[in-house]
């Protein structure tokens, strides 16, 4: 029996896009696809540094609330505070998880500027802002704040 040649074609490109074959068994291993894989990795943020409203850990961990200042003595600095991987954190002692997001979540935070109220205040003597003034507002006579506009003053003053 003789062999029988089959003559081959190459591949068209419309072939490699169909929808019925799988992208990964073409890109997997391109230089290209390992090259995208290192940009996918999160390269470690640098420190930010303190600000007159946050100085120092205690402090940070007691703006972000949800009692997280008990986990104060855990952190020996402020790097470390902010170094430190969701794992290192657990075996540290912080539990539960949701308390480990939180905190990263306000690392995060922090890391793009975002202090919350009062944070980016950079004037402070005595520990306090003088631009910042917390002030209770009277509650408004109801029947005075509904009808206010349907009367006169004099009218006003009779009722």
């Amino acid at each position: 029996m003789a062999a029988r040649t089959i003559p081959l074609k190459p591949c068209s490109p419309g072939l490699l896009t169909t929808s019925h074959t799988s992208r990964w068994h073409f890109s997997f291993f391109s230089p290209s696809h390992q090259f995208l894989r290192r940009l996918h990795r999160s390269s470690q943020l640098s420190v930010p540094p303190p600000t007159p409203f946050v100085p120092d850990t205690q402090t940070f961990l007691s703006l972000i609330g949800r009692n997280m200042s008990r986990f104060a003595p855990k952190f020996a600095s402020w790097d470390e505070l902010f170094t430190l991987s969701s794992a290192d954190l657990k075996d540290r002692g912080i539990e539960p998880a949701r308390l480990r997001r939180y905190l990263l979540r306000w690392r995060q935070k922090f890391h793009r500027g975002e202090y919350g109220v009062g944070g980016d205040l950079e004037t402070w003597s005595n520990g306090m802002a003088g631009i910042i003034k917390v002030q209770e507002v009277p509650q408004l006579d109801y029947y005075y704040y509904v009808d206010a506009y349907k009367h006169t003053d004099e009218e006003k003053r009779k009722v």
